[in-house]
């Protein structure tokens, strides 16, 4: 069976979590070298038991708003992997469970750094002249809030 992803360098953020897990496992399967970036160093724990510790998998905690983390994971990454074929920036944060009206700015700002500036910082350190050959960019972050006098969900997609 062909491997579509044999030696290919993939970087995933939010590993830790449902999404990222099971991408993980597939590019796994799939031959794929892995980077995988977490927050939740008992999560990063038990998926590196659940994936194994092999050569071809660095497992890294990290937050994503972290610039000097995501820097590091980066460099990291290339100098284990040689260059970076993919990222894909899966971890975010919906924030807290409540009506968007009782947000505070604070809480609405550590949505903000999560979804958008960890992507941005992302991009800024995944790119051919940090020595990553013609990478692929996925984001797959989505937030939500609920809205008192809306009926439906006010959505923003990065």
């Amino acid at each position: 069976m062909e491997m579509r992803l044999d030696g290919k360098n993939v970087l995933i953020t939010g590993a830790t979590g449902s999404i990222g897990r099971t991408t993980a496992k597939l590019f796994q399967s799939n031959g794929a070298n892995l980077t995988l970036v977490g927050r939740d160093k008992v999560k990063l724990e038990s998926l590196k038991t659940e994936l194994g510790a092999e050569d071809s998998i660095l497992f890294l905690e990290a937050e994503s708003r972290d610039e000097a983390a995501i820097a590091l994971a980066i460099e990291s990454s290339i100098k284990k992997f040689g260059t970076l074929d993919a990222v894909l920036a899966i971890g975010g944060t919906e924030g807290l469970s409540k009506p968007l009206t009782q947000y505070t700015i604070e809480q609405f700002n550590e949505v903000l750094e999560v979804n958008v500036t960890g992507v941005w910082l992302l991009m800024k350190y995944a790119n051919p002249s940090n020595g990553c050959s013609r990478i692929r960019f996925i984001c797959c972050n989505f937030v939500r809030w609920r809205c008192s006098g809306f009926r439906r969900l006010v959505s923003i997609f990065c």
